[in-house]
């Protein structure tokens, strides 16, 4: 991954990054996304972090489809286990808003460092 010049956002900066985590493509129509690389940076993360809650959705749904063919009797252990599976996109986007509301130039864990979107 490139190095990224890191400096001290503005408050303004820091609300754009928030609201790229919540409506990536807000910084792209008022253009702070060329303007300010934190701004830039964090919604680079929010579309990644969009392309991977796609992802999730999608083997979920798959996984959830696949069992109500093989094991119909309804809701199991199984799909309460396959629910704690979305804690983990909540959890990123909450440490997404926390790190861009603080200032912080962290990647998101796991999905931060390996861009797809650069």
């Amino acid at each position: 991954m490139e190095e990224i010049e890191t400096y001290e956002p503005t408050a303004y900066e820091r609300l754009m990054a928030l609201v790229s985590y919540l409506a990536f493509f807000v910084p792209i129509l008022t253009k702070d996304s060329q303007r300010s690389t934190f701004v830039s940076y964090h919604m680079k993360q929010s579309i990644n972090l969009l392309i991977t809650n796609l992802f999730f959705v999608t083997v979920y749904g798959l996984v959830i489809f696949l069992f109500s063919i093989y094991l119909p009797d309804g809701p199991s252990l199984l799909y309460i286990l396959l629910s704690v599976f979305w804690l983990f996109p909540i959890y990123l986007t909450g440490k997404g808003i926390a790190n861009s509301s603080r200032g912080d130039w962290e990647p998101l864990p796991l999905i931060g460092k390996n861009l797809i979107v650069k």
